[in-house]
C-alpha cells in the first residue's frame, strides 16, 4: 500500500473546499500514473536455479531435487 500526498492549495478544490476541481483532479491523475509507471516498469531479476540431476544408486532411477524419475516415468513420492 502506499499513499499518494494531494497538494492542499486552494485553487485545486472547488468554492466549497470540499472536492477537487478540473485542475486537482488531473495533477492527481498525474500523480498517479507516474507512480503506477515506477511500480510497474519492466525489471530483470536473475532466474532461479534449481537444484542439480543426481543419479542415484540404481541407474535407472534421477532425482532432478522436486521429483523422481525412472526410465521416463514419474514416481509417486
Amino acid at each position: 500500500m502506499s499513499f499518494v500526498k494531494t497538494d492542499m492549495n486552494r485553487i485545486l478544490y472547488t468554492n466549497h473546499g470540499l472536492h477537487l476541481n478540473k485542475i486537482g483532479k488531473q495533477l492527481v491523475q498525474h500523480q498517479l500514473v507516474s507512480f503506477l509507471d515506477s511500480t510497474f516498469e519492466q525489471k530483470r531479476s536473475q532466474p532461479l536455479i534449481l537444484g542439480s540431476h543426481k543419479i542415484l544408486e540404481d541407474n535407472n532411477i534421477i532425482c532432478d531435487g522436486n521429483q523422481m524419475l525412472k526410465k521416463n516415468k514419474r514416481l509417486m513420492m
